[in-house]
């Protein structure tokens, strides 16, 4: 027999809307167990290690037998590792003893992490096995998870502890959750690049004709300069970006299918709404031209731009193109609102950033008139689309309220910054994202036949069009699913490589550094401080609140053995408080307002344990001032300790309460600050570390500064049964979105 105790499971059922129900799912899980319990919240002294027990003496105790017991003749507990399917009925994990016992023999028992995550693929249990006298077999109930995704191979551990009358042959058992790795794409259309034209609009592959590198020897938009050097051509850098590919990338599919289904009286204004930016040509066409546009679940009075009309456009298709943002009219940038962007389809002017233009060969090849505009260079275009608000709904009623969300705003931040002074020594947004190459003149064009023409000037501020940002993990899902996506016979796997190497790079070495000092051991307490410094022109990380940045830090002795280890990665991507903050317990409306407070990590000062993990992150709230991963149901931030550029200040007459730092990093004397002025764009954490184990020679503290485009509990928060959000949790299940290293820091202490 045995006795059990449920490790807290969260009923999965959400009431949507007051009347529909629909199961919510995991990250790789839908269903969940009918148990009221919450999962526990992350308990103190956990870290970032598979195994989320918190407990660094489970499993020692090898005997487990009671005072007066001759292990010589106690029987020995033994478990097999073993395999189940997923969709196994009452799957149970046998456990025997070698031999009978004249007396009641007990163990306890629980569930960890491994490759498969709890409240995700399994339901954890703890609890005590007993045996009666003369027993020899007992049994624990698995609980897995059987959702419609599809995945590899996952495992998790049985680990069993503290047994008495018996000993424990080995304590940990692997359970293995056989693979199920095939699934069904929906159908999509192969996208043409070769388009031709819709009203204002032409394909890039048009551009591309003469915007490419030279075939011949002259070198033209090659680097270096010879017929064998890189193409550095504009269309060659957009191809593979996330510019080209804003109507392909599955996660903004995911999300806009679950906001509909969330609110499907509005379907049509969310679809619109997100288009505009996604699939701004065929969006901005539709609505000039009053075409191809709904008025089913639409609020605007000219009706909606659908996502299925947007699916069967190729102009919609090719997402962020350069007759988009070339032709912006600069009148109507000011102020910076999408609502104000204004081409005009009959003048057909292409703005660049030169005076000197040669106009003939743009029209004769093109029929587009060119001239040229400085605000192509300006961050105000770029703000278009990257300084965004959404409407919020009460969660109350699901009624619109008379707010909105700032759901990202870089243009905001970028305004309160130093590099936005006024002086020559400013760098717009195209500076650091579209950089130019040092030392460095070229054509910016070749002729239709792909080779140069000599008369035509030469530029020495090319900027280059690959677009870098914190985005790889969407180049990764457009390499591996080309074929799926639709997007096979436009583009390359090594372009997609390319753009996640550059970006990785950029990340690396331009946006963020870190650096420990004030290193000293007294009495058994280790002490140092940690500074983190932003060098972007924003926050860090900015735009979608799915991003997050962390410090994970490791103390080692001489001998390698670790002291002390917080915020470290499995091989998931996830850190200990994701198993929690990613449940059902942070995710569905009905539970989070009992475990509010436990559903985000706080702003962290001083670090005194483990469990304490500095993450920089952006928590959005609900009209109850509760977590919410609903967008439309975000009213304001229970968290922003996001890093401000060097000279953010409240005080400056730029400041903008709407990017404002939010919770307790407001209160920190040494975030973005330093002798009492506002500005500093870093943060300083202090360690402040009791070591527990004996420990010989040097101590040595590693420090690595993570960014993460997608956090996990953004995919379990998408809670219902779309095709394109079960679409885009089997790509997490396969390829799930990995931590990039941003920074490195390393000290010693010799004693």
């Amino acid at each position: 027999m045995f006795t059990s105790k449920q490790s807290p499971i969260l009923r999965s059922i959400l009431l949507f809307i007051g009347l529909i129900f629909f199961i919510s799912i995991g990250l790789s899980a839908c269903g969940g167990s009918d148990s009221e319990a919450p999962l526990t919240p992350p308990s103190q002294g956990s870290d970032g290690d598979d195994d989320n027990s918190g407990d660094d003496n489970s499993g020692d105790d090898n005997s487990g037998s009671t005072p007066g017991d001759d292990p010589g003749e106690l029987p020995v507990l033994q478990v097999n590792a073993i395999q189940f399917e997923e969709s196994d009925a009452a799957p149970m994990l046998t456990v025997t003893l070698s031999q009978a016992s004249t007396t009641i023999v007990s163990v306890q028992y629980r569930m960890l992490n491994d490759t498969a995550i709890a409240m995700a693929d399994y339901q954890p249990t703890e609890g005590t096995i007993v045996f009666e006298a003369a027993q020899l077999t007992s049994s624990i109930p698995i609980l897995l998870i059987d959702d419609d995704l599809q995945e590899q191979e996952e495992q998790f551990i049985v680990e069993f502890y503290q047994a008495s009358g018996a000993l424990i042959d080995t304590p940990k058992t692997l359970i293995t959750i056989a693979a199920n790795d095939s699934f069904s794409f929906s159908e999509r259309a192969d996208f043409e690049p070769d388009w031709n034209s819709l009203g204002a609009f032409s394909s890039a592959s048009s551009c591309g004709q003469c915007h490419e590198a030279a075939s011949d020897s002259s070198g033209v938009l090659r680097y270096p300069m010879t017929q064998a050097g890189d193409d550095v051509s504009p269309y060659a850098g957009w191809q593979h970006s996330a510019m080209a590919h804003a109507l392909d990338d599955p996660y903004y599919l995911a999300v806009v299918e679950e906001e509909t289904l969330h609110f499907p009286h509005l379907k049509g204004t969310i679809e619109d709404k997100c288009l505009s930016c996604h699939a701004p040509m065929a969006h901005l066409n539709a609505h000039d031209n009053q075409t191809d546009l709904g008025q089913m679940d639409c609020g605007n009075s000219d009706g909606c731009y659908s996502m299925a009309n947007a699916q069967q456009s190729m102009a919609a298709r090719e997402g962020v193109s350069c007759t988009l943002c070339h032709q912006i009219d600069p009148q109507s940038l000011e102020p910076v609102l999408l609502e104000n962007v204004q081409i005009d389809h009959d003048k057909r002017t292409i703005y660049g950033p030169y005076d000197d233009v040669l106009r003939g060969p743009m029209w004769n090849n093109t029929q587009y008139d060119v001239a040229g505009s400085e605000h192509v260079q300006q961050s105000q275009l770029c703000a278009v689309c990257h300084n965004l608000k959404s409407p919020s709904i009460d969660i109350n009623n699901d009624q619109l309220l008379n707010t909105t969300f700032v759901e990202q705003a870089p243009f905001t931040e970028w305004l309160n910054s130093t590099f936005n002074d006024g002086d020559s020594d400013d760098i717009a947004c195209q500076g650091c994202h579209m950089p130019e190459l040092d030392d460095y003149q070229t054509p910016i064009a070749v002729m239709p036949s792909g080779e140069s023409n000599s008369r035509w000037p030469i530029r020495d501020d090319y900027s280059q069009h690959q677009f870098l940002g914190g985005n790889s993990y969407l180049a990764l899902l457009m390499q591996s699913y080309d074929t799926e996506l639709g997007i096979d016979g436009a583009t390359e796997p090594e372009g997609f490589a390319d753009v996640m190497a550059r970006n990785k790079a950029f990340i690396a070495t331009k946006a963020a550094s870190i650096e420990v000092d004030d290193l000293a051991l007294e009495n058994e307490q280790l002490r140092f401080s940690v500074h983190i410094h932003n060098h972007s022109g924003h926050k860090l990380p900015t735009g979608f609140p799915s991003r997050r940045v962390w410090l994970a830090t490791q103390v080692t002795d001489a001998q390698g053995k670790v002291l002390f280890s917080s915020g470290v990665p499995n091989d998931k991507g996830w850190i200990a408080h994701d198993v929690y903050h990613a449940s059902q317990a942070c995710v569905l409306d009905v539970n989070i307002a009992n475990n509010n407070a436990d559903c985000y990590m706080a702003h962290v000062d001083v670090v005194t344990d483990a469990s304490q993990v500095p993450i920089y992150e952006s928590v959005m709230a609900d009209s109850n001032h509760h977590v919410t991963y609903v967008l439309l149901h975000g009213v304001s931030y229970l968290k922003d300790n996001r890093i401000p550029p060097v000279g953010f200040d409240s005080q400056s007459v730029r400041y903008n309460q709407e990017v404002a730092i939010v919770g307790q990093a407001s209160l920190d004397a040494d975030f973005n600050r330093g002798d009492a002025k506002q500005g500093t764009g870093q943060d300083t954490v202090h360690y402040q570390i009791d070591l527990q184990e004996t420990f010989s020679g040097a101590l040595t503290v590693d420090v690595t500064l993570y960014y993460q485009s997608i956090k996990p509990a953004f995919v379990t928060g998408m809670t219902h049964q779309g095709e394109l959000i079960k679409q885009f949790k089997w790509m997490v299940s396969q390829q799930p979105p990995m931590p990039e290293v941003m920074a490195v820091s390393h000290a010693s202490l010799n004693f």
